[in-house]
């Protein structure tokens, strides 16, 4: 089920500064081709950025093309000129097509896939929604592919700075290791092999519009400020994204410049922990043209202060574990025609957390004994990216590149005796991650034949070094590791329509990958050199009988290659590569007359050969193949809207993720859950829209369940936490072009702790525990410049 159009459809009476609505009201150069309806619907909305839906199915008529600069709503009235349908404007940026009285339909015509396009605010009625990470444009509800996409405006009421920790929160398939901000490893569908961040490919790929931004880094927490949408692929996308996304896709799609008008706006904000203390926000967004329906730039500017809420028994150790994230990211697009775009992205991001954010009590939020912990996190990323069309084909290339900087340090002092030293102890572990991407790929039609080809190189390398020391000037190399990684691929998929109510889609990707591996000990060590060819195949089927019933069935794998560890033993220096086949079947149903939609997903995934990172008597973080699992699971979802301004959303995913063939002895008392995935999450939102006098207004309320799951699959380190519970509410009002936002979270004040994760030295000998955040109330104002 569609999550943009589902999460609190009211939002979009309130979105005093949605770039899509300003792009709706402006005039700018509308480019249609001659073609059919469906298409040029499309086509507008993908130029206009706004959502253009309707109940049921366009028949296949022909429209004429034109090219003309024009309001949204002057374009869409000759689109539909003599069609028999009209447009009406149902929010902002919100339009649906619905049936002419006066020039009725035909009604002998043959119906066709419904149309509509996600770029702005949220829908005012349930429409389908464009999935842009299957690297086609693919309508939502017919899409073989367990997705969830969450539009800006949806966003932006997560958080007063959301970032991936938010949008995890609400994504019932979605969870990440609550290490802390920029340590988290992101896990979709059980597909969970450790908290720690040691030297693993990340299970799920991020990517920033069409660029890959992770290989083996933690979660950089992007501020998703001025983000067009969120999309998340759940399930193996190994033919589409390559090694690695054995679990899914976390793609972010940034706002892009209107090159037609001038816009600037800011939101600044202020947040008060009820254990801890005071935080702020700002952030500035400027589109400016530079040469008038051709080049334009769009820069985003953004600062934060998240307070502290862990008390240490250190002078000024009050609310320890506060952070800061400041962050720059400047957009060009050049569009020298209606058919060619390039666009050009630069981001910089500095985070920086001050101390961890464990306890070493049962209750409460102290921690005793320990020295300071800080941890940062520098991302720097450019892409280059060209689309346009060669005859009636699409093109695109993007080229990526990737730097980050990750820097921890932690108190070692309660295992000196390991490395033959006593008292207090340092260790600081210091990583630079760097990618290169380049992608190629056309995708169109040919007859009822729908394709995508492309081809991948990928270029990942990473640079550990671990040092050891009481004070820096002492400081002793513990391990060090140099790792380079290279693939190259092609990879295609076809769809084909079998009959009116039947599609096979086949996806195939051949690699082959070359790994490097070297673990740098006094000037000599191990090295690792591993070269595979390999396959990593797809295919659905899906059936849709009527307009408002989809069915399908979908078979995907993926692959994560071999690697080289930084700090265990020699003759344990090396681990194999993991793979991930899995089968989902779904289902999607809506019922207008009582305006419900729903969904239902069962997958079943066989893992084998899992890498995963495990604890060393010393507290240094290794990595092994831990054994095969088998994870299984439901997931559904629900929208009701019983009046026009009250909506109901609710979803839930159960999975059984467990270690079936383990290779090690786990020293498990129970079942072998994998590492922090949950055996269960839901949530359920209630929203209202009113108006009193001139204010829009929306107000809100949310709860999240997070059922029990384990630390790890280390021995010694079987250890587990219950159900967590989360409720927050809000109010957002807008009057004019002032917004103002008020926002509660964790309205319980529960200070239960989440994944138990904190020092890797002193946890195998401590309770450790990291509490909920406590109950947080926040308050912003945006407001045009």
């Amino acid at each position: 089920m569609k999550k943009v159009s589902i999460c609190f459809a009211a939002s979009i009476a309130i979105s005093a500064i949605s770039p899509a609505v300003a792009r709706a009201e402006s005039r700018a150069v509308i480019s249609i081709a001659t073609g059919p309806l469906d298409q040029a619907i499309i086509s507008l909305s993908r130029q206009s950025g706004a959502s253009i839906g309707m109940a049921g199915k366009l028949p296949p008529i022909q429209v004429r093309g034109f090219k003309s600069r024009i309001s949204l709503e002057k374009a869409m009235q000759r689109i539909l000129r003599g069609t028999g349908w009209k447009a009406v404007r149902v929010g902002p940026a919100t339009w649906r097509i619905e049936a002419d009285q006066a020039r009725p339909p035909k009604p002998k015509a043959t119906p066709k896939a419904t149309v509509a396009n996600l770029a702005g605010a949220q829908q005012a009625t349930p429409v389908e929604i464009v999935v842009t990470a299957a690297k086609r444009s693919m309508p939502l509800e017919t899409t073989p592919i367990a997705s969830t996409v969450l539009d800006g405006n949806f966003i932006d009421r997560l958080s007063p700075t959301p970032n991936t920790q938010d949008v995890s929160a609400f994504i019932d398939g979605m969870t990440l290791s609550n290490t802390g901000p920029g340590q988290n490893r992101a896990f979709i569908r059980g597909v969970g092999d450790s908290p720690f961040n040691g030297q693993t490919q990340s299970t799920v790929s991020t990517v920033l519009n069409d660029a890959r931004i992770n290989f083996n880094a933690p979660e950089p927490e992007l501020q998703l400020i001025d983000v067009d949408r969120v999309e998340i692929l759940k399930g193996p996308q190994g033919p589409l994204y390559g090694t690695g996304a054995l679990g899914g896709v976390y793609r972010i799609v940034t706002t892009a410049p209107a090159l037609d008008h001038v816009k600037a706006f800011g939101t600044v904000g202020v947040e008060t922990l009820w254990h801890g203390g005071i935080g702020g926000s700002a952030n500035a967004v400027f589109n400016v043209p530079i040469l008038a329906d051709q080049l334009g730039a769009r820069m985003v500017v953004y600062t934060s202060q998240e307070p502290g809420w862990i008390d240490t028994d250190r002078t000024n150790g009050k609310n320890s574990n506060s952070s800061t994230v400041r962050g720059a990211r400047v957009a060009l697009r050049y569009q020298p025609d209606e058919i060619w775009t390039v666009d050009f992205l630069g981001l910089a991001q500095a985070l920086n957390v001050a101390d961890s954010k464990y306890t070493t009590e049962l209750q409460g939020y102290r921690r005793f004994g320990v020295a300071p912990e800080p941890f940062d996190n520098d991302f720097l990323h450019g892409q280059l990216t060209i689309r346009g069309k060669i005859n009636s084909l699409d093109f695109l290339s993007t080229t990526g590149v990737v730097r980050q900087n990750v820097e921890s340090i932690f108190d070692a002092s309660s295992a000196a005796a390991f490395f033959g030293l006593s008292g207090k102890l340092l260790f600081k572990d210091k990583r630079q991650y760097q990618i290169f991407n380049q992608e190629v790929r056309l995708s169109g039609a040919i007859g009822r034949l729908h394709f995508l080809s492309g081809l991948s190189y990928l270029q990942a390398g990473t640079q550990i070094d671990g040092v050891i020391f009481s004070d820096p000037q002492s400081a002793s190399t513990i391990g060090a590791l140099h790792q380079a990684m290279r693939e190259i691929a092609v990879f295609g998929e076809l769809t084909l329509p079998l009959s009116a109510n039947w599609n096979v889609d086949a996806g195939l990707r051949l690699f082959a990958t070359h790994i490097d591996n070297e673990r740098v000990e006094n000037s000599v060590g191990p090295k690792v050199q591993d070269t595979r060819k390999g396959a990593s195949p797809s295919l659905a089927i899906s059936f849709q009988p009527n307009v408002h019933d989809y069915y399908y069935a979908r078979f995907a794998s993926a692959l994560r290659p071999k690697g080289l560890n930084a700090f265990a033993p020699v003759d344990a220096a090396d681990f194999g590569s993991d793979e991930l086949q899995s089968l989902e079947i779904g289902g999607r149903w809506k019922f207008p007359s009582a305006n419900i939609s729903t969904k239902l997903e069962l997958y079943a995934s066989q893992w084998a050969h899992i890498q995963s990172d495990y604890l060393l008597p010393n507290g240094l973080v290794a990595t092994r193949n831990s054994g095969s699992a088998f994870i299984y699971g439901a997931e559904t979802s629900l929208l009701w809207k019983p009046l026009g301004n009250w909506s109901l959303e609710a979803g839930a995913d159960w999975q059984h993720a467990r270690l079936e063939k383990p290779n090690v002895t786990l020293g498990y008392n129970g079942d072998q859950q994998l590492a922090v995935v949950p055996d269960y999450k839901t949530h359920v939102a209630l929203s209202h829209d009113f108006q009193i006098g001139g204010w829009r207004s929306m107000i809100y309320t949310k709860a999240q369940v997070t059922g029990p799951s384990r630390l790890s699959l280390s021995p010694g380190l079987d250890r587990g936490t219950g159900r967590l519970v989360s409720i927050g509410t809000g109010i957002i009002a807008r009057y004019q072009q002032l917004q103002i936002r008020l926002i509660c979270d964790n309205l319980l004040n529960s200070n239960k702790p989440g994944a138990t994760f904190g020092n890797p030295f002193s946890i195998q000998n401590s309770n450790q525990k990291t509490p909920m955040r406590p109950r947080r109330i926040s308050l912003s104002v945006s407001l045009p410049f």
